[in-house]
């Protein structure tokens, strides 16, 4: 689904898409190791039961991409200028990056940011199944156009 139709689908439900920074929250603590990024095909939710959050949220990481529910306009976030595409080296609170790197420094933020300077874009937070070492709680796809939709993006709703 696309980022307007899953939206729509949340609110169906009373719910609703989490911001970045609470998908954030509950990604947190996630150990990317126990989590599928290194496949060739989206799996069941339970195939990877220990791809588990601080706060026992599953499969944050890896297998799909998730919407959150953010803009990206000319490369500016929440009101300040989004690094370029590279490695996290630094985030602020909400897990979004601050500072990139053009080499993987750490394995704690190594994980991959995407961003772009002109357009209009949603964000996507997490990495999907074929990500490997880029995926993680740091990485975000912030240069997606919401009206994109593929197998390997989904979604969770908040309420």
């Amino acid at each position: 689904m696309n980022r307007e139709q899953a939206t729509v689908m949340c609110a169906r439900s009373g719910k609703r898409l989490p911001t970045a920074a609470e998908w954030y929250q509950f990604a947190l603590g996630t150990d990317i190791k126990k989590c599928h990024t290194a496949g060739s095909d989206v799996v069941g939710g339970d195939m990877f039961p220990d791809c588990v959050s601080a706060v026992q949220i599953k499969n944050t990481v890896g297998n799909v991409w998730e919407w959150v529910n953010d803009d990206v306009i000319s490369g500016q976030y929440l009101g300040r200028q989004l690094p370029e595409t590279g490695y996290v080296k630094q985030v602020d609170n909400g897990g979004v990056a601050t500072v990139t790197v053009l080499e993987r420094e750490s394995e704690i933020t190594g994980e991959y940011f995407w961003s772009k300077n002109t357009g209009a874009f949603a964000m996507i937070r997490g990495g999907y199944y074929g990500s490997k070492t880029d995926a993680g709680v740091f990485t975000v796809h912030a240069q997606t156009l919401p009206t994109f939709f593929g197998e390997a993006v989904g979604f969770r709703c908040l309420r």
